[in-house]
């Protein structure tokens, strides 16, 4: 589990987004699939490259794609690149 803390604008619009689930019987804001991409590719460490593969792995693969390249220009720059190695692995997933 994660905690965000949104600074920047493009994070406070994830936040919104963010859907109640029940955890141990109280309900806490989950991200969807397409902005945990995102928010793993800003924090850009090697465990946020593992779970971006593990995400790309599944059969949802092409939607979250999509998905994340139209979200794509809200980031910082460096993101932009971690996203095309992250595709890059995982191509022959």
């Amino acid at each position: 589990m994660d905690l965000v803390l949104g600074r920047w604008s493009w994070q406070a619009e994830i936040l919104s987004r963010a859907e109640p689930q029940s955890l141990l019987g109280v309900l806490v804001p989950v991200v969807r699939a397409t902005d945990l991409v995102l928010l793993k590719l800003y924090a850009g460490g090697p465990q946020d490259r593992w779970d971006i593969a593990q995400l790309l792995s599944t059969q949802a693969r092409a939607d979250l794609v999509s998905g994340v390249q139209a979200a794509l220009p809200q980031l910082p720059g460096d993101c932009r690149l971690l996203r095309e190695r992250a595709l890059a692995e995982t191509a022959s997933a």
